[in-house]
């Protein structure tokens, strides 16, 4: 049996949720202030786009995860990026508005 593409949605994530995750990425005062539009380069997190990371190994559960607990100063990898990234984005997200979130940056490090 053939592999699934590696740009096919990991398994109970869905067009609405990735659609519903970036809306809310790219909200005003949002994940964009730091990562940028689109998750390209903002002025204190990495790019979102490239397929590399730094903090989580790709999945679609560690970038729940990440953006669940966020990553504590002491573990930001680049002198750039002075600031830690705090749980939820510094945000009160629900448990569904995370998982929209993290299906919409998972798209874009997996795109086709």
């Amino acid at each position: 049996m053939a592999a699934a593409p590696s740009n096919a949605l990991p398994a109970g994530v869905t067009a609405a949720m990735v659609s519903a995750g970036d809306s809310l990425f790219n909200a005003p005062r949002s994940c964009n202030g730091c990562h940028g539009k689109g998750g390209v380069d903002g002025r204190n997190g990495p790019n979102l786009t490239t397929g590399k990371y730094e903090h989580v190994d790709g999945s679609y559960a560690s970038i729940v995860h990440v953006i669940t607990v966020g990553i504590p100063k002491d573990s930001i990898k680049h002198a750039e990026h002075r600031f830690p990234m705090r749980p939820q984005g510094g945000h009160d997200y629900s448990d569904e508005q995370i998982a929209n979130l993290a299906a919409y940056v998972w798209t874009l490090g997996h795109h086709g």
